[in-house]
């Protein structure tokens, strides 16, 4: 408690404007300096998308993402292509090494992800929003803008989860502020970027509307506008078989039971069902829990799926509201942290160290925990369950806390 009281006294002297400029200036220092192969991948196939055109390119290509999550970055790419060099398409092709070893790789990773940089600020802007006071306001919006997990994920890696990120808090909080009929739609453009939107969509419905009828309206404005994008694609065989069957896919219903002949009990879809049963009991109406039911069903869902490290920023604007909220849990907080670099040091060094290769290549193979350990260790994934198992667990003692935390307030 004293350290985030400190925190606050601190915060008390310094103007949101200095707050602003400072988390503005660390972007942009990072952005050309860093960078990941899976941004010049997702926008190589942004452009393909383009050029190709929607149907030809969910046919022959491998695909990850919703149409819209292409359609965006590959109008992105067009709209800023005057002022990418010239050897850009070229670069895209280029072994990763030889990426980085380019000199225009600084231009191009800060133009590319340039993009992505309102969506991280306005996620600071939207959660200051759900400060009670001035004072909470300003501690939401630092607490999210100089975050090392959203630097690391967002201006270093470059990960697109930023926008429906951004998208599903801009969502519960027009919801939050009775307009629904957005906070919905958006909730179901959210879901076109990535899918896991969709998780909130019932459990927003269910508790931001008293009546069944009211409930299903707002469920069918978010997803009518999702499936209705998406149609097209859903009638190819190849779209639902690489969407079904690939490896992402599967690693989400790895967490299971089995119960014999071939059938299991997924622990998610369980425990995700119990929550909406329980919502549907007991916090029908009551719309100060959206954030907390969010955050719990979220969470749920990471420590049960084969997760990569930027699925953490889906859950992070609904950490730092609850953390602010009741302060008790900022250590809880610092100790979720601290376990994400766990688990990130258990990745190659392309996804840690080796993200400063545009400054020096060199990094990319630079041995870190993970390869001391695979020199060490017999088993090495054996270490990297147990750092995910410790981020597991500091997420749910965080959840425990803050149900005893809220019952006594």
């Amino acid at each position: 408690m004293a350290s985030i009281q400190s925190f606050k006294t601190k915060l008390d002297h310094i103007s949101f404007l200095k707050i602003i400029l400072l988390g503005l200036i660390i972007r942009i220092l990072l952005m050309p300096l860093t960078g990941h192969r899976d941004t010049a991948t997702l926008f190589a196939s942004a452009d393909k998308f383009i050029s190709d055109g929607f149907l030809v390119f969910y046919k022959t290509h491998a695909v990850l993402y919703p149409p819209l999550a292409y359609l965006t970055l590959g109008f992105w790419q067009n709209l800023i292509r005057f002022l990418l060099p010239s050897s850009y398409p070229q670069w895209q092709s280029l072994p990763i090494l030889y990426q980085f070893i380019s000199f225009s790789s600084f231009r191009i990773f800060f133009l590319l992800k340039l993009f992505y940089l309102p969506f991280d600020i306005g996620t600071a802007f939207i959660i200051s929003k759900f400060g009670r006071n001035f004072r909470e306001s300003k501690i939401l919006f630092t607490l999210w803008i100089f975050n090392p997990i959203v630097l690391y994920t967002t201006s270093m890696w470059g990960s697109l989860d930023i926008i429906p990120t951004f998208l599903s808090i801009l969502s519960i909080y027009l919801i939050y502020k009775k307009k629904p009929v957005w906070g919905f739609f958006l909730l179901g453009i959210a879901a076109q970027f990535k899918l896991w939107p969709l998780l909130l969509l019932p459990l927003t419905a269910v508790i931001s509307q008293k009546s069944l009828r009211q409930q299903i309206k707002m469920f069918l404005i978010g997803i009518i506008p999702f499936i209705s994008m998406l149609l097209p694609v859903l009638t190819k065989p190849d779209y639902l078989t690489t969407f079904t069957s690939s490896e992402r896919s599967t690693l989400i219903n790895n967490a299971s039971i089995y119960i014999g002949f071939s059938q299991y009990i997924y622990i998610f879809l369980l425990i995700y069902l119990l929550i909406i049963f329980y919502t549907e009991n007991f916090y029908k109406g009551k719309m100060a829990m959206l954030t907390a039911i969010s955050l719990i069903v979220l969470a749920i869902f990471y420590i049960t799926s084969a997760y990569t490290p930027q699925w953490f920023l889906w859950i992070l604007p609904y950490l730092i509201i609850q953390t602010v909220y009741y302060p008790q849990l900022f250590k809880s907080f610092v100790y979720i942290c601290i376990s994400y670099l766990l688990v990130i040091l258990t990745y190659d060094a392309p996804l840690s160290i080796g993200l400063f290769a545009p400054f020096d290549p060199s990094l990319l193979n630079t041995p870190i925990l993970k390869e001391l350990f695979e020199r060490t260790v017999v088993d090495p994934n054996k270490i990297w369950s147990v750092f995910r198992t410790i981020n597991a667990a500091t997420i749910i003692w965080f959840i425990y806390h803050w149900r005893i935390a809220s019952k006594k307030s």
